[in-house]
């Protein structure tokens, strides 16, 4: 059970610092993509079509278009913002089902999201709320 919790710590930091260049470029929802995503399901689709390595997809996507929200493991750990408009990708290479996480809100630095994130699901949040990425 630790190894599992130190392998999704080291995936959400590998995420926080290896998708911060992509997440511009390959990941904007609709602004600069060709591809518009309606669900997590949807999402997770596609990145596992291109990538069959991907066992677990977790996207957090930033439904709103005027606020950033951060997206944490747990209390006081590092956290990754996740700009307006945009997905937080979270990919495993195995089995994962789940990751518990905290969502803020930017602007008024209040907890939205406190709960899980599962597998081909996600989550969609707005300024004041999260719900699975259906």
């Amino acid at each position: 059970m630790q190894t599992k919790w130190l392998l999704v710590i080291a995936t959400f930091l590998l995420s926080a610092n290896s998708f911060a260049n992509t997440l511009t470029n390959r990941h904007t929802i609709p602004e600069s993509n060709f591809v518009t995503f309606n669900s997590g399901q949807e999402y997770c689709d596609y990145q596992m079509a291109n990538n069959p390595n991907i066992k677990g997809c977790m996207p957090i996507y930033n439904t709103n278009h005027h606020t950033g929200i951060k997206v944490q493991l747990k209390e006081n750990g590092p956290s990754q913002t996740i700009a307006a408009g945009m997905i937080l990708p979270s990919y495993f290479f195995d089995n994962t089902e789940s990751f518990n996480v905290i969502v803020t809100n930017e602007d008024s630095n209040k907890t939205i999201y406190v709960g899980p994130v599962y597998t081909i699901v996600g989550l969609a949040c707005d300024d004041s709320s999260c719900k699975p990425w259906n």
